[in-house]
């Protein structure tokens, strides 16, 4: 999987999870504003506008919610998930949609064979839904994942062991920022956050590049 600016990024979608409108107010003032009634439908029409088949998308997390394999049918992409606290569906029912999963991505050389980070991410493994991708990006180091690398708001205290961990890597890595999903419309306070739920992303997934760009202004 190749990444760079014109890859989609997106999280937090939370398909089939028609309670989310209880949480996400924003959700409720846009669909209105665009007149939808169907949240599920809403999601995949924004999706399919701005990405064609042939771009390449990661999610990060939380794409559905309570097992029904109809909401994720028909999403445009070449698509990666980076599997959320969320993710209940079978492993095959995310491969026939298109979607393949991962359990971590590192694409910067030094730390293929560095074996103090290699035993760390080991055993971080062994926590409830921890994975990551590290990768650069015009000259930019990154570390992608669900969990944000900090609590600042205690979002979601259960997960702390997870929070910490993508903190180990992101502080050894020396990344420059860390693009994560998870707390919606919660904004951590931390410069070196990036939050891509799907509420701070104007309600769909948006190029790596005008990401970076958003957040340097």
């Amino acid at each position: 999987m190749k990444i760079d600016k014109n890859t989609f990024i997106v999280s937090d979608t939370h398909l089939g999870h028609a309670n989310i409108l209880k949480y996400c107010k924003s959700r409720v003032l846009n669909m209105k504003f665009k007149k939808y009634i169907d949240h599920d439908k809403w999601i995949k029409d924004n999706w399919n506008f701005v990405v064609k088949n042939e771009d390449t998308l990661i999610h990060l997390g939380d794409l559905s919610f309570k097992g029904n394999v109809n909401v994720i049918k028909g999403l445009n992409g070449d698509k990666y998930l980076l599997k959320g606290n969320h993710e209940d569906l079978k492993d095959q029912d995310y491969l026939d949609n298109g979607f393949k999963e991962i359990k971590d991505y590192i694409q910067i050389e030094e730390y293929k064979n560095d074996q103090l980070f290699l035993n760390k991410v080991k055993e971080l493994k062994k926590l409830r839904c921890f994975n990551f991708i590290l990768t650069e990006v015009d000259g930019l180091r990154l570390l992608l994942s669900h969990f944000p690398i900090v609590d600042t708001d205690g979002y979601d205290v259960r997960y702390e062991s997870q929070i910490n961990g993508l903190k180990w890597i992101f502080d050894y890595c020396k990344c420059d920022y860390n693009l994560h999903g998870h707390t919606h419309e919660n904004i951590m306070k931390n410069d070196k956050c990036i939050n891509v739920s799907i509420e701070n992303i104007r309600f769909k997934p948006m190029k790596l590049g005008e990401i970076l760009l958003k957040k340097k202004h």
